[in-house]
């Protein structure tokens, strides 16, 4: 659902990263500390290449940024975090 959502606001080419390959599931810290990840990220206005995602799953339909190192243009970004209990957040962050 995530990916269908995603595809469909911003399309097939906007560049989806994530912290959870480098951290592992962090329970209930997990959500802070990705925005932690992705404010560092943004500051800097990189975007590392997420790792333990080479060969992503082609009916995602994303552009999952998993190659070098890639620079920000746009002045914002949207953090969205899930939890297995159905909790959701999403963020909106501009520079």
């Amino acid at each position: 659902w995530e990916a269908k959502a995603i595809r469909e606001v911003f399309g097939d080419r906007t560049p989806v990263w994530g912290l959870k390959g480098f951290l592992s599931a962090l329970g209930p810290a997990a959500s802070v500390v990705e925005l932690i990840g992705s404010l560092l990220a943004f500051q800097k206005r990189i975007l590392p290449a997420m790792i333990n995602c080479e060969n992503p799953d082609p009916a995602c339909g994303l552009l999952m940024h998993n190659r070098g190192v890639r620079g920000i243009a746009k002045p914002y970004m949207l953090k969205l975090n899930f939890t297995d209990i159905g909790q959701t957040a999403a963020v909106v962050l501009r520079r």
